[in-house]
């Protein structure tokens, strides 16, 4: 598939509760954790096969913290 879903959460919290509740079932691609432009960014595909991206909002400061 050419395209993925991407949800950005405000904070790390539910950035793991949404990547949990949509790899169930699927198949995880890349761990949620930290990168060096955001506290949590993860990969997977939900049970269906849709390909999702999940981030966290960046810090005011632009240190992903």
């Amino acid at each position: 598939m050419g395209i993925a879903l991407s949800y950005t959460a405000a904070d790390l919290a539910t950035a793991d509760t949404v990547f949990a509740a949509l790899a169930d079932g699927g198949e995880i691609q890349m761990p949620l954790g930290p990168t060096f432009w955001s506290e949590g960014f993860g990969m997977c595909l939900d049970r269906y096969g849709v390909p999702w991206i999940v981030d966290t909002a960046q810090s005011s400061d632009g240190s992903g913290e």
